[in-house]
């Protein structure tokens, strides 16, 4: 619950400090007049607050996909059996044993008991509650199908997660074959061929130029081979420095729907997602315009 500091004068005149729980600012005044207590100034300790609602440290819950899979999920159950959002929290808050969701689930029962909607709620309590799921929450307010709106969101949510690991596991051999034909080259070329080099020089016979080629190369990434990390490290630093604006993101998927075979695999699995996300909003009464 939130703490507020506060000023206060006494039945005798004299200044009275000091601190209260109270679910909003003005049941923290109704408690001073209670005490016959004069309120001069009154301030909700932040910190505090947040550290009572979401566990030790300030800092917001952190909800993973599957966290908040699961979060949806329950809050929909209870919310079809009838109870009110803030009860339905409460009892996420005290019954669930994962500390992430219970913490969000404290946070965001803070924030309805002072008056916030419930979609309003979730956009204050973690990043993971993003526009597109504070939307359709909203939407289901405003409607009065929040408990159906929120199964569906746990639907599709599921099904895009589900998607989502199709993709990973389709991606793993790729990769796994990218990287191990790196590291057999990188064998080849720092270990093996040093070694020939040696083996080569003691014949005295004059060499293909390819094989004068490969030497050379060899010889190159066995002499600056830290250099080549360093470069390799600072080139990855920037690049993802340079994809993190919104012009350098907008290329980069650009050119990933480009590369073969793993362009039109991410291509269908976007495409997917988007079909999913614009029929949740039109199933839960978006407009599609305006």
């Amino acid at each position: 619950m939130p703490k507020f500091s506060y000023q206060a004068l006494g039945a005798g005149g004299d200044r009275i400090t000091g601190v209260l729980d109270a679910p909003t600012r003005g049941e923290a005044c109704r408690q001073l007049e209670s005490r016959q207590l004069a309120p001069l100034d009154l301030k909700e300790e932040a910190v505090t607050a947040a550290g009572n609602a979401a566990g030790p440290g300030a800092s917001l819950p952190k909800l993973n996909r599957t966290r908040l899979i699961f979060f949806t999920g329950e809050l929909a159950d209870l919310l079809e059996a009838g109870l009110p959002a803030q009860q339905a929290l409460t009892v996420m808050a005290e019954k669930q044993q994962d500390p992430q969701i219970r913490r969000a689930s404290a946070l965001a029962r803070m924030h309805l008991r002072e008056g916030s909607t419930l979609s309003s709620s979730f956009r204050q309590t973690s990043p993971a509650f993003d526009d597109f799921y504070t939307s359709l929450v909203a939407a289901g307010e405003a409607s009065g199908t929040l408990p159906g709106v929120l199964i569906r969101m746990t639907q599709s949510m599921t099904q895009l997660q589900d998607l989502q690991k199709r993709f990973t596991a389709a991606m793993v051999y790729p990769a796994f074959m990218a990287g191990a034909c790196a590291l057999l080259m990188a064998v080849f070329t720092l270990v093996l061929v040093p070694q020939l080099t040696s083996l080569l020089s003691k014949t005295g016979q004059q060499l293909p130029a390819i094989t004068r080629m490969l030497l050379d190369f060899s010889g190159f990434c066995t002499a600056y081979a830290w250099h080549m990390v360093i470069g390799a490290a600072a080139m990855a630093v920037l690049f993802r420095a340079a994809i993190a604006g919104k012009t350098g993101r907008g290329w980069w998927d650009r050119a990933k729907l480009r590369i073969p075979l793993f362009g039109p695999i991410m291509e269908s699995r976007f495409y997917a997602g988007f079909t999913q996300a614009l029929g949740n909003l039109l199933t839960n009464g978006v407009p599609l315009l305006g």
